[in-house]
């Protein structure tokens, strides 16, 4: 709603306009459009704006600009792009702040908006989900103590040094669920009701194949949690494989549900692979199960593959991937015309 009869500028954001990939990094000369908009009651003429930083290791070459006739309610760029030089000692997930001063004809004039920019590309908040198909059986070899259970949650023993993140979190303990879920922590819950992703696990956690599943001896021939190690640091692969019936109260025999979730070492890839998703007492292919990855139970840092549909079929493969932060050395900085004359030349 317009209060004034007189043009009144505000701050409405702000542009990387090259490099290409459109992000202030080190090393590096960048330009920037700031746009500005009019709530005011009356044109906005005579637009001048400067640009300045005080963070070190920022200059700024092309400081001043600027700006055509704003109408009411309408809104525009600098007319001459800001010219933005960062050093090579300005690191990567720092920020860059800036100061822009605005005249113009308004009776507020002058005004003075801060904002700041990244530098460098934080990784993804997300995992991108990919199936594909594998041939043959994938199994891990060594029982986890207590796993030969019905809806409990049991500790996981890792391999030495072994490293990986989840989340940009680095990987210090891991707790199994018998319901199959892999929880990122030193201990964990186990619930037989699945649900939609975010679930109700703090931690962050993988589901490879969440549902009210089985894993006593006495009911699943073989059952239980397995894990087995791979390869030499620093590029080792630690599994852990499911072993399972869907819970049935008379109901025994071999496995229904086997699937195996494997860790890559350094590169933090993940794999699950699905050797059997048959099912008994309902539940083939996934129909009753959720599968995903969530960072913890509320928000939006969570990546559903499923959820109760027929999505899970042997021999499938489910590959995580979380696309990387961004943040290189640039080829150099921009030339600032003046800095002979600071150094005393003429």
């Amino acid at each position: 709603m317009v209060t004034t009869v007189d043009p009144a500028l505000q701050y409405n954001g702000v542009a990387v306009t090259t490099p290409s990939n459109a992000i202030i990094e080190p090393n590096e000369c960048n330009t920037l459009d700031v746009t500005l908009g009019n709530v005011g009651g009356s044109t906005a003429t005579t637009i001048s704006s400067t640009l300045s930083s005080s963070t070190p290791g920022v200059t700024i070459s092309t400081a001043t600009s600027p700006y055509a006739d704003i109408v009411v309610s309408g809104s525009g760029i600098n007319a001459t792009a800001y010219e933005v030089g960062t050093e090579a000692s300005v690191a990567c997930g720092s920020s860059v702040a800036f100061t822009q001063t605005v005249t113009f004809n308004g009776p507020a004039s002058p005004l003075t908006f801060n904002f700041s920019l990244p530098v460098g590309q934080a990784a993804s908040n997300h995992y991108n989900i990919v199936s594909s198909t594998v041939a043959g059986s994938i199994a891990a070899g060594t029982l986890v103590a207590g796993s030969q259970a019905d809806d409990v949650a049991v500790p996981i023993t890792l391999p030495g040094g072994f490293a990986f993140s989840i989340y940009d979190t680095p990987m210090t303990a891991l707790t199994a669920d018998t319901n199959g879920t892999l929880q990122f922590a030193a201990s964990g819950a186990s619930s037989a009701s699945n649900a939609a992703l975010p679930g109700a696990f703090t931690a962050p956690t993988l589901f490879g194949f969440w549902d009210d599943l089985d894993l006593r001896a006495s009911v699943t021939t073989g059952g239980g949690i397995y894990t087995e190690t791979n390869g030499s640091a620093p590029n080792r692969t630690f599994d852990i494989e499911w072993r399972a019936r869907r819970y049935n109260s008379s109901g025994t025999g071999a496995p229904t549900v086997r699937f195996m979730i494997r860790l890559h070492e350094t590169t933090n890839l993940i794999e699950v692979f699905y050797t059997t998703v048959a099912g008994n007492n309902g539940g083939a292919d996934g129909v009753s199960a959720t599968a995903g990855i969530q960072r913890q139970n509320t928000g939006t840092e969570f990546d559903q593959w499923s959820f109760n549909t027929a999505s899970l079929v042997a021999g499938m493969k489910l590959t995580y991937t979380r696309p990387a932060g961004v943040c290189n050395v640039g080829p150099g900085t921009c030339f600032d015309p003046n800095a002979i004359f600071r150094n005393g030349f003429e």
